[in-house]
């Protein structure tokens, strides 16, 4: 389309517009329901199964969802709204930001939703998902801030969760004093259930505080080393200006900078399955609500701003957790420690041992501008240890960050324009260690996007915050290329995929030589119909591995993974959708013999409107050779909580979710599930071994708001 004003031909071209959004009324009815959430949509599902594959950690993904929610009852107003604020629906890219906003500088004001689906990148599931967040009405002035206004318009909720395997764990069962005595971490000390619990207050998004807490099962509650009730709490107070005062939080709160090179505190994903998508999209100071207990800043920040210039100071200083490996003999007070721990389980006395054993100072700056098509800045912080961090010495780790001081350096680069988009990001650590990032996104038409990205890690920097595009999980010795591609063959045919090319430069574990990889994926996704969806996912990866044996000197071989997946989604009538999932996967590695596994299971999503029951099931059958492979199905779960099991070994897995809304104010939700095992009498290993064949959990929380 040709940029011009707002004349008889964009008048005519207006009234077209709502002439035809009366043909396709049909087509995107179902839209205008907020029945598709974020946490449903196929884009976060994919980014989480892929995350699970590369991590056995598990995460808590709160910090992607929060905000949404207050959009639900607050919704943007998208003819005024600001890039930053659109970006806040993180489901939106900057390619279909940047197409919004040219479309209304072009034409005007949007006056029917159905206009959006003629503008560049916004299909039908992007509007469906972007439907409930949005109005057309005018922008309401920022609310005041007075104790009458926050009382009056205030909003509170307050969640409690609890989590529980029904079997009895090796580290629950009886034990004999004497054997209890000879090796006190033979069980944990605490109870089996796990105890979650958050408030939180929000007043127009203006003004936000409130705390988390969590218990972990086998940790102890309100007894032996947890006197004073959960093991981990977090509580945050955060205001949002509109003038020179734009961010201001004090407690726990998160740094999100650039493309996550130099500065980015939370979870994010790495090579994301949205093509459209390579580029992160930072959202600056932001509080905590999640319960990772030691990816977080603790202290206070705050962002001060004049027209287009912002500078975000920041300070942070909190214990964290690391094995302990050399003390004081007299004081006691730790030295040296030879790994940080992130899994915040504190269940035995040698855990303990390791809480929150190393003390972290964090402090620095960033200072950016922002035009209307483009974005720089530049970020530094300085961190500090109070124990010196000393890895065992692997030669895989010799370029390992060792002492007590680092900082990390780094200036980033956006630029916008319309069909497309630049961005980059340089940073250097204290080791003089450097990593860049390039990248951009071309929209050469309303059926293609072009995606690239670039990046290059020297082997010795250094960064614990930090979460770029990458392959592997600590973004060091890693060069790569790669280069994806979005394709609208017809309305009802969308094909995606991406080629990543990647070398790392050093050992890592279990690679006992320099290495290099491959990944291929393809999908292709047919829209039979509003309600009938089809995908067919290829996947091809391949990466060096150590060859196994007695061999005197060490080898490497390519190890290759492949996996088919085909999934279809369809609404027989309105409220009920029937998801069914088959997948493939087959291993080949030393010998070249190949190994096979598959998974295929049934959904049935019961969601009847204003009706206060809602339901979710699944039944699933696997057969998998080894536990290489094992494949992750995203599962639906209570409200800010996400299951991305692993399917392995011969079984099955069925689940059980139901939601009770009794009134406006409290929900409640109660999920089951249970897998079985063939051909196995324990599952599991050490303290969390299982004596039997199956493992049950159930899960229960209530949600009450005032």
């Amino acid at each position: 389309m040709s940029k011009v004003s707002v004349n008889k031909t964009a008048i005519f071209f207006r009234l077209l517009l709502l002439l035809l959004s009366q043909v396709i009324t049909a087509k995107f009815s179902a839209a205008q329901e907020p029945v598709i959430t974020p946490a449903e949509s196929q884009v976060i599902e994919e980014a989480l199964e892929i995350h699970a594959e590369f991590t056995e950690e598990e995460y808590d993904y709160t910090d992607l969802f929060a905000e949404l929610e207050y959009f639900l009852a607050n919704p943007l107003p998208l003819n005024h709204a600001t890039q930053d604020e659109m970006r806040q629906l993180f489901f939106l890219n900057d390619i279909q930001i940047n197409n919004l906003l040219q479309y209304i500088a072009d034409y005007g004001s949007i006056v029917s939703m159905y206009e959006l689906a003629y503008i560049d990148g916004f299909d039908r599931e992007v509007i469906a998902m972007l439907l409930p967040f949005i109005t057309l009405g005018n922008r309401v002035r920022p609310a005041r801030i007075t104790p009458r206004q926050m009382l009056r318009f205030g909003r509170n909720q307050l969640f409690v969760r609890y989590h529980q395997v029904l079997e009895t764990q090796q580290g629950f069962l009886p034990i004999a004093d004497s054997l209890l005595q000879q090796n006190p971490n033979q069980r944990y000390l605490g109870s089996p259930f796990r105890l979650y619990t958050r408030y939180a207050y929000n007043y127009r998004n203006r003004l936000r505080w409130g705390f988390t807490a969590e218990k972990d099962p086998g940790e102890e509650f309100f007894s032996g080393s947890q006197k004073q009730g959960f093991d981990f709490y977090s509580g945050f107070v955060y205001m949002k200006g509109d003038k020179w005062l734009r961010d201001i939080v004090v407690g726990d709160y998160h740094l999100q900078f650039g493309q996550g090179l130099t500065l980015w505190t939370t979870f994010s994903f790495g090579k994301s399955p949205d093509i459209a998508a390579v580029r992160k999209i930072q959202r600056g100071v932001r509080p905590n609500t999640s319960v990772n207990e030691n990816q977080f800043l603790r202290g206070s920040a705050v962002t001060l701003g004049y027209k287009r210039f912002t500078f975000t100071a920041f300070g942070s200083q909190k214990n964290i957790d690391a094995t302990v490996a050399v003390t004081d003999s007299l004081s006691g007070e730790v030295l040296q420690v030879s790994a940080l721990q992130y899994t915040g389980l504190h269940r035995t006395p040698r855990e303990l041992e390791n809480r929150r054993s190393l003390g972290e100072t964090v402090y620095g700056g960033r200072a950016a501008i922002t035009g209307s098509r483009f974005q720089a800045g530049a970020t530094f912080y300085k961190m500090r240890f109070d124990a010196s961090l000393e890895p065992a010495e692997q030669l895989y780790n010799r370029h390992y960050f060792r002492g007590t001081d680092n900082h990390v350096v780094g200036a980033d680069l956006l630029y916008l324009f319309r069909g497309g988009q630049v961005f980059g990001e340089v940073s250097r650590s204290a080791s003089e260690g450097m990593a860049m990032l390039a990248g951009g996104s071309l929209f050469p038409s309303s059926r293609m996007v072009l995606s690239a990205v670039y990046r290059k890690y020297d082997k010795d920097y250094h960064n614990f915050y930090h979460a770029p595009f990458a392959e592997s999980s600590n973004a060091a010795g890693e060069e790569g290329l790669f280069i994806g591609m979005l394709l609208l063959v017809s309305p009802k045919i969308t094909f995606s995929g991406f080629t990543d090319y990647f070398r790392f430069k050093w050992l890592r574990f279990r690679v006992d030589a320099p290495s290099r990889g491959r990944e291929y994926s393809g999908e292709l996704s047919y829209h039979l119909s509003r309600t009938v969806e089809m995908r067919l996912r290829y996947r091809y990866k391949q990466r060096e591995r150590n060859i196994t044996g007695d061999a005197l000197m060490p080898a490497t071989e390519p190890h290759e993974k492949q996996s088919l997946r085909f999934h279809i989604q369809f609404q027989p009538f309105r409220g009920l959708t029937m998801r069914n999932r088959a997948e493939w996967v087959m291993n080949t590695g030393s010998g070249k013999n190949p190994r096979h596994g598959y998974m295929m299971y049934q959904d049935v999503i019961w969601r009847p409107g204003p009706q206060r029951w809602a339901f979710s099931a699944r039944y699933a059958l696997f057969n998998t050779d080894t536990f290489d492979e094992r494949i992750y199905a995203y599962e639906n779960d209570v409200l800010y909580a996400f299951s991305v099991p692993a399917y392995y070994y011969q079984g099955s897995r069925t689940y059980l979710l139901v939601r009770y809304q009794a009134s406006r104010s409290l929900d409640f939700w109660l999920r089951l599930s249970q897998t079985w095992f063939a051909n196995t009498t324990t599952l599991g290993s050490g303290l969390d071994e299982i004596e039997g064949n199956t493992r049950s959990e159930i899960k229960a929380q209530v949600r009450f708001r005032f």
